[in-house]
């Protein structure tokens, strides 16, 4: 695990800095905030940064639009622990909804460490991993 301690910038505002560059899609800004070094939970698999940027362009590429709504927020010291529902949208009118349940770990201004859960109407991040795994 991370050692997380806190940073200048408070660790909710890096989060919603994080969910608002989900919402535009914008690679450059969720790079920034994510540490290089990023560790995440997501049930048994352990993911990185570069997952998680793998993730945000494959659904780019399933879904034209896709938000993410913060439901409920807790903060203590560097943790951040986010209830969430993201709905993505196709041109075609069809939307897809799931939720889930985020807390992070903010050291310096960036997202060191994540935990993860999502509803199972979420779409498959196993794809990614597998193909991370299998190089």
């Amino acid at each position: 695990m991370t050692d997380c301690a806190p940073a200048a910038e408070p660790p909710l505002a890096v989060v919603h800095r994080y969910y608002n560059a989900w919402r535009t899609g914008t690679a450059e800004a969720i790079t920034e905030l994510l540490h290089e070094d990023l560790v995440g939970h997501t049930g048994a698999a352990t993911i990185r940064r570069a997952d998680v940027l793998a993730w945000r362009a494959l659904l780019a590429t399933r879904f034209s639009e896709l938000d993410v709504e913060s439901r409920e927020e807790l903060v203590q010291d560097d943790r951040v622990a986010v209830s969430w529902t993201s709905t993505g949208g196709t041109s075609g009118g069809e939307a897809t909804q799931w939720r889930g349940l985020s807390i992070y770990c903010v050291t310096a201004g960036v997202i060191t460490e994540l935990w993860e859960v999502r509803s199972p109407e979420a779409p498959a991040r196993e794809a990614v991993i597998r193909r991370r795994t299998s190089r």
